[in-house]
């Protein structure tokens, strides 16, 4: 009688050791989008976090210049949740995030349209516009 006390406890013990274990190892602590701009967040979702590179200076850096007035002609967009268009050396650049529940198609649409007017613009200079959903998920990316 007192060794099936003793397997039921020790039974009883691990099933407890094992419940806190599982509970520890699924638990994951999510951030809120609002903590991060959201311009920022999906560029580090799809591009990755900026790395540290100790062997160049930050005067080697091609400056970075916002264009605001395209960046608040494609904020206006209908689809468009954020975004921001800007040249750096002898690149022009759009980002743009799309808000949710829009098509694909409507996403590459709006990008495309922005990489014909960055090409006007900015003739002889490459042009790399891509749009992302708000998850980080690359809808279109035109160079």
């Amino acid at each position: 009688m007192e060794r099936k006390a003793n397997i039921r406890s020790l039974l009883m013990f691990l099933l407890c050791i094992s419940i806190i274990v599982y509970i520890a190892g699924c638990s994951t602590v999510h951030k809120d989008s609002t903590q991060m701009g959201d311009t920022q967040k999906a560029v580090e979702k799809t591009v990755g976090a900026p790395s540290v590179n100790n062997n160049v200076s930050t005067a080697q850096l091609p400056k970075i210049e916002r264009d605001t007035s395209l960046t608040q002609k494609l904020k206006k967009e209908s689809v468009v949740l954020d975004g921001q268009v800007y040249i750096q050396g002898d690149r022009a650049n759009g980002c743009i995030i799309i808000k949710d529940g829009v098509k694909d198609q409507e996403a590459v649409r709006v990008a495309q349209k922005y990489a014909a007017e960055l090409r006007k613009i900015y003739k002889g200079k490459k042009i790399n516009v891509q749009a992302v959903s708000r998850d980080g998920k690359n809808l279109a990316n035109i160079y």
